[in-house]
């Protein structure tokens, strides 16, 4: 199954890559995970799990390789939504972030009894929050830059713009 998946991808990637912008990866349950090409550093098949690394070696999606349910390649480049809507999935409500990109204060929503964890683009924990249900992150105190957010009991990831 592992020799496998790398064939095909590497196959996908030398057809696609002229025309595809982003990589998609959509698990079984949750939100599709889009990267732009030209961020990746790269796809690891490592275990039972599939690990995405950026350019600066920073992993920016992991995932059970049986929780995924397809990867593919988009022809336009991704843009971060300005709202991330909650769903009801499998009976549970998704975190939602905005705005996206933010000045100063990251609004969050349906964080209760989460555990969030604010990452810097290079992997550094900055802090770790116990979750409400409206609550508001305060990011002046950070520069410019793109950081994560990861709720670990939603299995929910957040790729934030810090304008």
């Amino acid at each position: 199954m592992k020799n496998r998946f790398i064939l095909i991808f590497t196959l996908l990637c030398s057809l696609n890559t002229m025309a595809a912008l982003s990589l998609v990866v959509k698990p079984l349950v949750g939100n599709e995970h889009i990267n732009a090409l030209n961020n990746l550093g790269k796809i690891v098949y490592s275990g039972d799990s599939l690990y995405i690394y950026d350019t600066t070696q920073t992993i920016v999606y992991s995932n059970a390789f049986s929780n995924v349910q397809h990867v593919r390649f988009r022809d336009t480049i991704p843009s971060i939504p300005t709202v991330l809507e909650h769903s009801q999935t499998d009976d549970k409500i998704l975190v939602s972030v905005y705005p996206n990109p933010t000045a100063h204060i990251l609004y969050i929503k349906n964080a209760e009894d989460a555990e969030l964890r604010f990452y810097s683009i290079n992997g550094h924990l900055m802090q770790i929050i116990e979750g409400t249900d409206d609550m508001c992150l305060d990011l002046s105190m950070y520069p410019a830059g793109v950081y994560l957010l990861n709720c670990r009991t939603r299995n929910q990831n957040f790729q934030i713009i810090k304008k």
